[in-house]
């Protein structure tokens, strides 16, 4: 079983790797973000500069990936070491750039994004 260290050398590892093929992971996720920003107007979804996906953003929504992918197979070690990799690049891109969190530009209805069991139906 890797303890916690093994799962950050591998992390470590794998970003070092991965720059390797795809550049410096800051460069790939500035990439990422402007082909992700040109698809979303693209579908019709008007953004504004603060509207603009960034490197950092990228960082985590391919962490929540990485999430949602371990929500159905929690044992797949991984998708946990993918998950840290993302953590550190992007830790690294935020605090480097020290990138402001934009309010939401729409109220965020937390009823919907968390909405409360329902009881079974009879």
């Amino acid at each position: 079983m890797p303890s916690k260290r093994d799962i950050l050398d591998l992390a470590t590892k794998a970003v070092g790797d991965r720059g390797l093929n795809y550049g410096a992971p800051e460069d790939n996720f500035v990439r990422i973000a402007r082909l992700w920003n040109v698809h979303l107007v693209n579908r019709g979804v008007p953004l504004t500069e603060e509207q603009n996906i960034g490197a950092t953003d990228v960082a985590m929504m391919c962490a929540l990936l990485k999430v949602a992918r371990l929500e159905h197979q929690p044992d797949h070690l991984d998708s946990w070491v993918d998950l840290a990799g993302y953590a550190a690049c992007g830790g690294e891109i935020a605090v480097r750039d020290k990138q402001p969190v934009p309010e939401p530009a729409v109220p965020v209805n937390r009823q919907a994004v968390y909405p409360s069991p329902q009881p079974p139906k009879a």
